[in-house]
């Protein structure tokens, strides 16, 4: 989106009513707006009016200039869809989010059609029922519930949720979730009936898509209600809500089990997050914040001297750290991206291999190493030796005093999606309940052998 869309779209247009909106596409993206008024006049207002409040559907309507032509092909068989637009709306985004990831997207290998009142999805690759759609309630398959009570994939209910939605989920035994999203997509209230006290940490807390943290106060009061639960005994109310910038501010867990009242109550904000977990990060108990604006304590860098380092690199390397850090926190991975580039080393930045190099590159590693057999490991000894020969070269030391320079920092080379290499705060970076990711790694590892990896 350009700069002017985006000035717009932050200021003038959240003030617009919706012809308003329509006569400044018109003015600035003609061919959209003249597509957006082959919709009767209640759809057009609707698509201008989500526009208004989402500059997200803008972005994803700008995308590609056939992306509503496709949407009626795509809802041919189930007309009710083609005017309902939450679905137009979800339809968008996820076709957004897989041009931008470079995958194919999900809803390529699903059916829409109507049949008995209801949009039913099938899948195209087996024929199975997904899902089942009418006035904004999503009948989830309940093959989606495992033996042991969790969640199976369901590419109907992953990470992009339908706006304005209730994801009905039922199974045996009086099992039922009901789970509701706001005018963004976000999961909001869940509801649900007969769980275990896992299924309810992994089902429910675990799939909010902005990684709602709950913190290590959480682990405390769910031991207690794991204590209190025998078995699938929980029946449980979960309400979440959000900042203005669409961050999660806190979560309250209503929960009965057999007539016993728990209530937990939980605000945060996530400047005041602390990492922690994941091969023990963190031990100096910081908050994002205070690691955003300053990654490396300056305990590590008065270490600098005890390196052996020329005491002019020293003061080169220190002069650049000075200038490492962000009063922004970045935000939680979506949809397995993130960005990182804030609070990385200044002037780090080197360009990875392209498939083809990374692969003769692995094979001098490893001589004889067959396609099938690559790993994410195999993929990061290139990036990690590309990251400590870019610092040896910038301040003219060896490749072993840059691996103990990193280690020492506390740093780790993240490979983003685009194939640029940075150097950023392990504390961050391995934080997986909030920046979990797929980068360059997990790319490259699809490219080579179909293999999927988290970086």
């Amino acid at each position: 989106m350009g700069e002017g869309t985006e000035v717009v779209s932050k200021k003038s247009l959240r003030e617009m009513d919706w012809d308003g909106v329509l006569d400044y596409l018109k003015k600035e993206h003609q061919e959209l707006a003249e597509n957006i008024e082959k919709f009767d006049k209640g759809m057009q207002k609707s698509v201008c009016n989500s526009i208004r409040d989402d500059a997200r559907f803008l972005e994803s309507l700008l995308s590609s200039k056939n992306i509503l032509n496709e949407f009626e092909a795509y809802c041919s068989k189930a007309p009710k869809l083609a005017k309902d637009i939450n679905f137009l709306r979800f339809y968008s985004l996820s076709r957004h989010a897989a041009q931008s990831s470079k995958k194919k997207c999900f809803l390529d290998d699903i059916i829409v059609d109507e049949r008995m009142g209801f949009v039913t999805f099938t899948r195209k690759s087996n024929g199975a029922e997904l899902a089942k759609y009418r006035n904004g309630v999503m009948e989830i398959d309940s093959k989606i519930l495992s033996r042991n009570g969790r969640f199976s994939k369901n590419i109907m209910f992953d990470e992009i949720y339908m706006p304005n939605c209730v994801y009905k989920i039922r199974g045996n035994d009086g099992v039922q979730y009901l789970f509701n999203t706001d005018e963004f997509g976000r999961i909001y209230n869940v509801k649900a009936s007969r769980l275990s006290a896992k299924n309810l940490n992994e089902n429910i807390l675990s799939r909010q898509q902005n990684a709602y943290f709950l913190g290590e106060e959480w682990e405390t009061s769910f031991n207690q209600l794991e204590k209190m639960s025998k078995s699938n005994d929980i029946n449980v109310e979960v309400k979440f809500q959000f900042d203005d910038n669409g961050m999660p501010k806190y979560a309250v867990i209503e929960s009965d089990v057999k007539g016993q009242k728990h209530t937990i109550k939980h605000k945060t904000s996530l400047e005041d997050v602390i990492p922690f977990k994941n091969d023990g990060i963190n031990k100096e108990k910081r908050t994002l914040r205070e690691i955003c604006k300053k990654p490396i304590p300056q305990e590590l860098i008065s270490k600098l001297d005890e390196m052996g380092l020329d005491p002019f690199v020293v003061k080169r390397i220190k002069e650049d750290l000075s200038k490492m850090g962000s009063d922004k926190v970045p935000h939680p991975s979506i949809n397995g991206h993130v960005d990182l580039k804030d609070i990385a080393w200044p002037g780090i930045s080197p360009k990875l291999p392209d498939k083809e190099s990374l692969i003769i590159a692995i094979k001098k590693n490893k001589k004889g190493i067959d396609l099938k057999d690559i790993g994410d490991r195999d993929i990061r000894d290139v990036s990690y030796d590309i990251a400590r020969q870019t610092l040896a070269d910038k301040y003219g030391i060896t490749k072993e005093q840059a691996k103990d320079l990193i280690g020492l920092l506390d740093l780790v080379p993240h490979e983003t999606e685009n194939g640029v290499l940075q150097l950023v705060p392990t504390n961050v970076h391995k934080f997986k309940q909030l920046y979990a990711h797929k980068g360059y790694v997990s790319k490259m590892l699809k490219q080579i052998n179909g293999k999927d990896v988290v970086d």
